[in-house]
């Protein structure tokens, strides 16, 4: 019997056995995995799978990855792993990926792990210093983290990858970026000039100037140029241009206005007077970009007043690399982004050089660092018509100066074309202070508002102030502390719209110097246009009027009898919009120096030489009324009561806090890119907890400390119980009295 039993025991071991071992096989060919968080953070997006299901040539990645790094780091090469199955999981034949092995040992590096760090040296991905902690103390150690995308000729590279913070989206929009530049390179229509502008004359003073020799910079570039063109599909010209050989050099010189040195006669060196001129143009359909090659430092003498000019080349890695990004900037690899440079607004490029006294213009430097990565950024004036033609998408950040009818006009036909605006509009520009005093503000009319109003949009003329604010610490010299700033706004997960893809899972922004969005929401909804709160201040918020006064030491919290309430900052509108020139003639294109010059009354000579050159028939007889969109396309348009949404105060270097994932989220929207959006915000490095009240956190706190202990203790009394219960009943099924019969 126990024979029997111990039998069938190992019997249905080795069922179970040959059953796990069979689901194990199973697995290998039915992968599958199932990713709970609620954004799928670690499942790759649809574009994703479609950039690389979609491949037409090989693609392969190289991962250069040092291998048992601490943490955090070690967290990154498995996520990696993981990432790179799941696109192979989603990839055709053309998709490939490789991990090499770059690890130092202790017994010194084998040949085969040296090839492999020659190799990732060649492709440009070199180690990286990262503190460790090893043995209860911090250290320093050189880890490879990089990795590079073959993709037929073309290389990129992503150097650095420390985090898993926006991987993905690094990752899929490299990938895209080489579709495009095989795309691009393939429908060129005329070769792209390189022109190396080089004086043989410099070579006479070099030796006088820090420099070893010109002479060799020719071949350097030319070789340069050669790597190059095996990338871009022989498409690039070189030109080497030497002016002091051929005098008519000198017209192109001044052309590109040629980084040009002077210098004056030397008898005791036997050197002439003369000149010299330096300088890489990369040129394409009449557009051209310079690259310097000679660099020029001023040092102060020790115990002097007077400077010491020193001259240095450039280092021609660097150069090959600026004329690959050069290229790039030329043909338009990415798709273009429209600027408004005009009318005061906010300079792309960085902060205005102001007089002492002057408020500062706004700094979005970084913000257009971040969207020239993926976007061509185009400055554009409104009279220009063949540049706008070539947009979908127009900025306006904080205009100051009023737009004449034709540019509304222009403004007004470029939403009818189905095309997006994203309008950053501030109420109020800040004045000069006066004698150290604060900053005054005073409202700004540009004309906007007339097209804004038209389609049931108003910007109020008052900032919004917010209780749950930014606080900045101060510093001891001043008592420490934290000093809140009312003006800006701490919009939190709630206050923002979860229904719009783009924006689900941004869980929170800073807000500064914002004026309350107010939409008449009968007259939208009568034209037929969709309106979508993007999202609003605090329920603690109110509104400061005229005079503005932004001093944080001389706001006051809202007095006890001040209505609060949450107020709109943002929203985007819809629809197929219409123009508010419908039932206006077309204004005349008027230009600025135009109507500048109307007032002035010319001489009498200058009357009677005009009147002269008068032709037979007046142009003014002639006219030619431009076309109108009365109904448009299906368009979109974002409004914002605010510029400080691109300042650098909220927009980190690298682009990934959340007011930066939300700007760039907010151009994909209006570009018809939202998958993209959507990829890049599923890692946000803002993620707070949902906010409670005190109350409940009490609650919280108590149940932790005192009510799961009560739990377990009375589960144990429950368990006791069911066993007493139990032993109960076995007793009482051994005390029952047997019925015997007997027999006689």
């Amino acid at each position: 019997m126990k024979a029997n039993e111990r039998s069938g025991n190992l019997m249905k071991f080795c069922i179970y056995l040959i059953v796990v071992i069979l689901i194990n096989v199973a697995g290998f060919t039915l992968f599958s995995r199932l990713d709970l968080t609620s954004n799928r953070a670690f499942s790759i997006s649809d574009v994703s799978k479609k950039a690389v299901s979609t491949l037409e040539e090989p693609l392969t990645i190289y991962v250069f990855f040092t291998k048992n790094l601490p943490a955090p780091y070690n967290s990154v090469e498995k996520y990696l792993h993981d990432l790179l199955e799941e696109y192979a999981l989603s990839g055709n034949r053309h998709f490939n990926y490789r991990f090499y092995d770059v690890s130092t040992q202790e017994g010194g590096l084998d040949n085969e792990i040296r090839k492999n760090q020659e190799l990732a040296e060649s492709y440009g991905i070199r180690p990286v210093q990262i503190q460790v902690l090893d043995q209860d103390e911090f250290k320093f150690k050189m880890a490879y983290m990089g990795l590079v995308i073959i993709h037929g000729d073309l290389v990129e590279r992503i150097p650095a990858i420390s985090s898993t913070d926006r991987l993905e989206y690094r990752l899929t929009t490299t990938i895209q970026k080489l579709n495009n530049k095989i795309s691009s390179f393939q429908k060129l229509e005329a070769n792209i000039k390189v022109k190396l502008f080089l004086s043989s004359s410099l070579e006479k003073i070099a030796p006088f100037i820090g420099v070893e020799t010109f002479s060799d910079i020719p071949a350097k570039v030319s070789e340069i140029i050669e790597k190059l063109n095996s990338k871009t599909f022989g498409r690039l010209e070189y030109l080497m241009l030497d002016p002091s050989a051929d005098p008519s050099i000198e017209q192109q010189v001044k052309k590109y206005n040629v980084t040009t040195m002077e210098w004056p006669e030397i008898p005791e060196q036997s050197v002439m007077a003369g000149k010299g001129s330096i300088g890489i143009f990369v040129e394409y359909k009449g557009n051209a970009l310079e690259i310097p090659l000679l660099e020029r430092f001023q040092i102060p003498f020790i115990g002097g007043q007077q400077m010491n000019t020193l001259y240095q080349l450039v280092d021609m890695a660097d150069v090959e690399e600026v004329i690959q990004k050069s290229i790039e900037s030329l043909i338009d690899i990415n798709e273009n982004l429209g600027y408004l440079a005009d009318h005061g607004c906010i300079n792309l490029w960085g902060r205005d050089f102001n007089m002492p006294g002057m408020p500062s213009q706004g700094n979005v430097s970084r913000f257009n660092e971040m969207v020239s990565a993926t976007y061509s950024v185009k400055e554009v004036k409104l009279t220009d018509r063949d540049m706008l033609e070539g947009m979908n998408c127009l900025l306006i950040a904080s205009p100051k100066e009023p737009f004449t009818d034709y540019e509304l006009f222009r403004i007004d036909q470029f939403l009818m074309q189905g095309k997006s605006i994203a309008l950053f509009l501030d109420s109020f520009e800040e004045l000069p202070s006066q004698q150290g005093g604060g900053g005054q503000y005073r409202p700004i009319d540009t004309g906007l508002e007339k097209l804004l109003n038209h389609w049931g949009i108003n910007i109020e003329k008052s900032i919004v102030l917010d209780q749950d604010c930014y606080k900045a610490e101060l510093p001891p010299e001043y008592g420490g502390g934290e000093q809140p700033l009312y003006y800006v706004s701490q919009v939190n997960d709630e206050m923002i719209n979860k229904k719009l893809l783009f924006i689900k899972d941004i869980r929170g922004l800073l807000v500064q110097k914002s004026s309350p969005v107010v939409l008449d929401e009968k007259l939208i909804s009568e034209k037929g246009l969709t309106i979508h709160k993007l999202f609003s201040s605090s329920l603690k918020s109110w509104e400061m009027q005229e005079p503005i006064n932004l001093n944080p030491m001389m706001i006051r919290p809202p007095a006890p009898d001040t209505p609060l309430k949450s107020i709109p900052l943002a929203y985007t509108v819809e629809g197929a919009f219409t123009s508010y020139f419908a039932d206006k003639p077309v204004p005349e294109a008027v230009m600025k120096d135009e109507k500048e010059g109307e007032d002035d009354t010319p001489e009498e000579g200058e009357a009677k030489t005009k009147a002269e050159e008068k032709p037979a028939i007046d142009a003014g007889m002639v006219k030619s009324e431009e076309k109108k969109i009365v109904k448009g396309r299906p368009g979109k348009l974002f409004i914002a009561g605010t510029s400080y949404l691109l300042d650098n105060s909220v927009i980190s270097p690298d682009g990934g806090n959340v007011n930066s994932i939300f700007i760039m989220n907010l151009i994909d929207y209006l570009n018809g890119r939202e998958e993209t959006a959507v990829m890049r915000s599923k890692t946000g490095s803002l993620n707070p907890l949902a906010r409670i009240t005190p109350w409940a956190k009490s609650g919280i706190k108590f149940f932790n400390i005192i009510g799961l202990p009560v739990i377990v203790a009375l589960f144990g009394l429950f368990i006791w119980g069911l066993r007493h219960r139990r032993k109960l009943a076995i007793q009482d099924a051994f005390k029952r009295p047997v019925n015997m019969e007997l027999k006689e």
